[in-house]
């Protein structure tokens, strides 16, 4: 996410929270809708609600420094991005509630252990891999892994109505002082690094 988009709005927080945020629903729902398979390649971190472009794909594949990281935490809003919805469905509640409460980093190995990965690919060959199973499932018969991927995500509309309130939490907490200051406290840390 955007930081210092979130810093500049202070003035109409709710309304561009809930654009931001509904947007990123919106595409989480498109990659679930896609009549064909997506498939991620991660090669670095991620944060925030990026994750929800991980949790709406179907595969995913990840360089041995890619790392999945909240931040919610430490710098004040709620969950966004399917964290508190999705993440919990790969990795068990209890795992994502340790991960959230305390901003834990979820490295390669671990991600793909406890399920938010398929496996780790080297960097260098991670966009090949990608591409190569791509390839793979377009040979199938695309009839059969429509079918498949429908019956992988039945429960499409709860996933969407907890989104939902995902969201609504995250208005919420995006309107409080403890938000508004985590997030400038977060962009004054960063460009105070940026400066040194």
């Amino acid at each position: 996410g955007d930081a210092l988009s979130f810093v500049q709005h202070t003035d109409d927080m709710a309304s561009y929270a809930r654009q931001i945020v509904g947007l990123l629903n919106q595409v989480i729902l498109a990659l679930i809708d896609l009549p064909v398979p997506v498939i991620t390649a991660v090669h670095g971190i991620v944060t925030g609600g990026s994750l929800g472009f991980v949790l709406g794909s179907d595969i995913v594949l990840v360089a041995p420094k890619a790392s999945f990281a909240p931040f919610y935490s430490e710098v004040g809003p709620s969950p966004d991005g399917g964290w508190a919805v999705l993440l919990p469905l790969l990795i068990g509640p209890r795992r994502a509630a340790e991960v959230l409460y305390l901003n834990q980093t979820i490295d390669a190995e671990t991600a793909v252990t406890w399920g938010l990965a398929n496996r780790v690919v080297a960097v260098e060959q991670l966009q090949n891999e990608a591409m190569s199973l791509a390839e793979a499932i377009a040979a199938k018969k695309q009839g059969s892994i429509r079918h498949t991927k429908r019956l992988l995500h039945l429960d499409r509309s709860a996933i969407a109505a907890r989104l939902s309130t995902e969201l609504d939490h995250f208005v919420q907490q995006m309107v409080t002082p403890e938000a508004i200051d985590g997030f400038r406290d977060f962009v004054n840390q960063r460009r105070k690094a940026e400066v040194a």
